[in-house]
């Protein structure tokens, strides 16, 4: 919090949002976890950094075209943590992102939760903003009780806030859960693209 004093520098050069640009609220924040799915068990490791190279293309690019952006916070492997400013562009990014993976040999599983988060500060590593805090739990195990392109939005039952809507997606009653290591049962909402 003492670090944000000033504005992000704006630059014709800079390619995406910085750690001063990262999503912060009132404390408040949309987190997002996509798991990589590799569909296709007996691929090469030539066509597995190949579909890895196509998964970062369409996940960087998805989040330069929402709007707010969305925020890259770190990548292992092929799972990414990622922060957004509002529901409905981390809605919109995570079935995006998994319609463009359709007809890939890999595909994804997203999960999406809003939020408070306790502490926010610079990974050590990379520098970019990193979350800690129950929205970053919950947003990971949302995303692991997702099935391979399934885009899922998860509210506990003790935050209040409006469902998004949006004409580039709907949203349908999924079933509530309570996942292991959290005391609230959360609401989740299956995320799906608009037709047409």
């Amino acid at each position: 919090k003492e670090g944000r004093r000033f504005p992000p520098l704006k630059t014709a050069r800079m390619i995406s949002t910085g750690f001063h640009g990262a999503p912060y609220k009132n404390d408040e924040v949309v987190m997002v976890f996509v798991y990589t799915v590799e569909m296709v068990e007996d691929l090469n490791e030539d066509s597995k950094a190949k579909n890895s190279g196509l998964l970062s293309n369409i996940i960087r690019t998805n989040l330069l075209s929402c709007r707010p952006h969305g925020y890259e916070c770190q990548e292992t492997n092929g799972q990414w943590m990622l922060a957004f400013h509002t529901l409905n562009s981390a809605i919109t990014f995570g079935v995006k992102t998994t319609s463009k993976l359709e007809n890939a040999p890999l595909n994804v599983k997203v999960g999406i939760q809003k939020g408070s988060f306790l502490s926010q500060g610079p990974h050590k590593v990379t520098g970019r903003a990193d979350y800690f805090g129950q929205v970053v739990n919950r947003a990971a195990r949302v995303a692991v009780s997702c099935v391979p392109g399934q885009v899922i939005l998860g509210v506990p039952d003790d935050e209040e806030y409006e469902i998004p809507s949006s004409k580039m997606f709907w949203l349908s009653y999924l079933r509530k859960e309570k996942f292991r290591g959290m005391s609230v049962t959360s609401t989740l909402y299956d995320c799906f693209l608009q037709a047409g």
